[in-house]
């Protein structure tokens, strides 16, 4: 009797461990479609982003350089600072606020 109490409590066991695997499969399908579906607005936004930049620079004349100014203000005032200094990034060349990891140009790391 003690046998058939152990085998069915081994199958109860292992049916849990299988539901839960299950889960966790379609949680990581969900977060999988999650991820895909950012990434496709985030791509939107860019190209957005880029058509209106386009249509400025081009119907008002405004300058990549005065772009990249307002951004650094910009980033300066969400980060609750002023912009202070700053460095260049060594492969566009833009300068990017001293408190970036990253340059926000072209994504290149900073050591």
């Amino acid at each position: 009797m003690n046998d058939l109490h152990d085998i069915f409590d081994r199958f109860h066991w292992t049916r849990l461990h299988v539901d839960q695997l299950r889960r966790r499969q379609v949680d990581h399908e969900e977060r999988d479609l999650e991820m895909d579906e950012l990434r496709e607005r985030v791509d939107q936004l860019a190209t957005v982003n880029l058509a209106l930049w386009e249509i400025l620079r081009d119907e008002l004349g405004i300058s990549d350089q005065r772009l990249s100014e307002q951004l650094e203000r910009i980033v300066a005032r969400r980060a609750g600072a002023e912009p202070v200094g700053g460095r260049t990034c060594s492969s566009c060349g833009r300068k990017v606020p001293a408190s970036r990891e990253r340059c926000l140009y072209c994504g290149v790391g900073f050591e």
